[in-house]
């Protein structure tokens, strides 16, 4: 009968009548409950009160040591993919969903386990007066072989400098457009349409100007954490990295009515952390790393949004000292926290003149903006 119909079946159903898309399972929210917790009681909490599959690759962390990873995450109402976010962010790996309902985690891509492909091709224009073994460690880094997959090789075959490469299909195109971007002209160095600002990220902006209070004296962090959130309406988490190897102190803050900003950039100085990092909706991280109010890089796999454009930054070389000055200074400026994901690549071809660069279409926005400020900037003032 209808009415024995569990409700979320009856709110699919609905939508389906109605021509509406069902919502995503990852877009409910719940209640987070980890201070102190332990990798098991995550698992158990996303499953149960989220309706999602989660599981965690054996390869990174077997069942058995779920005990011995401590969590510090604690929401009252958070939607579960931000929940996975975080969670993945605690841990310091990367997730890939599944399916409508499923979500894995893991510490590299190894277990997506894509069918292997062979790519011949002579490159000897290519390699030019660079020389075989530099050459050969640019389209490493490119692809990242090494790190991503163990079963896999790229080589270049002396004397013909004949490359041969054995990889899966995704990064056999990668590396295959990036080779056909290394024989091209880069896009020129002009900037993108202005991206304007989603409600989202609006909201949040507006939440880091809001007055609170800011009076706590040897509190626990769980209770300082608490406060905050109520007060601002975010949902604030942290970098766990510095805690594996001592506890979390507890908050000595004492700034009276503030900003929540300020509020935030204190308490991140109280954990003995460096920096904010923005994420819509409704949501900061503070974390080790020395970053003022970045946006936050997601974890999940970026594998399906992988582009490869090239810019042309000829112009920039003389001025700013070769490419590879230039290739370090937008990693360190656009979206910096995204490159740590190995997938990702910013690669100076000496040949063309060109930077290749592997990322999402959000990012190569955001970096041809970097190389166009690049190109108004003075070096000494930097």
């Amino acid at each position: 009968m209808r009415s024995a119909l569990p409700t979320l079946l009856l709110c699919l159903l609905a939508a389906a009548a109605a021509g509406e898309p069902a919502p995503s399972p990852f877009d409910r929210t719940l209640r987070l409950e980890l201070w102190g917790k332990h990798l098991g009681d995550a698992v158990s909490q996303i499953t149960e009160r989220g309706g999602v599959d989660l599981r965690v690759a054996a390869g990174f962390i077997k069942p058995k040591e779920f005990p011995t990873r401590t969590l510090w995450l604690q929401a009252d109402r958070i939607t579960v993919r931000q929940a996975v976010e975080w969670l993945a962010r605690a841990l310091d790996c990367r997730y890939r969903i599944d399916g409508p309902t499923s979500v894995k985690l893991s510490g590299s891509y190894e277990w997506l386990q894509e069918p292997e492909e062979i790519l011949i091709e002579p490159v000897e224009p290519l390699v030019g007066k660079l020389g075989a073994k530099p050459f050969e460690d640019k389209l490493s880094e490119l692809v990242k072989v090494a790190s991503l997959f163990q079963n896999c090789s790229l080589r270049l075959e002396e004397p013909d400098l004949k490359l041969v490469a054995i990889l899966p299909k995704r990064l056999r195109n990668i590396l295959g457009e990036s080779l056909t971007a290394m024989q091209r002209t880069g896009l020129p160095l002009r900037p993108p349409a202005e991206r304007r600002l989603g409600e989202m990220e609006t909201e949040l902006l507006q939440a880091l100007r809001k007055q609170v209070v800011a009076r706590y004296r040897e509190q626990d962090a769980a209770a300082v954490l608490r406060d905050l959130s109520l007060q601002s309406g975010l949902l604030i988490g942290f970098d766990h990295r510095p805690f594996l190897t001592r506890p979390v102190p507890p908050i000595t803050l004492d700034l009276g009515q503030t900003t929540v900003r300020q509020a935030l950039e204190g308490l991140a100085a109280a954990l003995g952390l460096k920096g904010c990092e923005l994420w819509p909706p409704h949501c900061v991280w503070l974390t080790a790393e020395p970053r003022k109010w970045t946006p936050a890089a997601g974890r999940a796999f970026l594998w399906e949004e992988l582009q490869v454009r090239s810019y042309a930054i000829g112009p920039l070389l003389k001025a700013w000292g070769g490419g590879e000055v230039v290739a370090l200074q937008v990693r360190r400026r656009a979206v910096p926290n995204l490159w740590a994901d190995p997938s990702t690549a910013v690669v100076f071809h000496p040949v063309s003149a060109n930077l290749i660069v592997v990322a999402p279409e959000e990012a190569q926005d955001a970096v041809l903006r970097e190389l166009c400020i690049l190109q108004t900037s003075d070096p000494k003032q930097e």
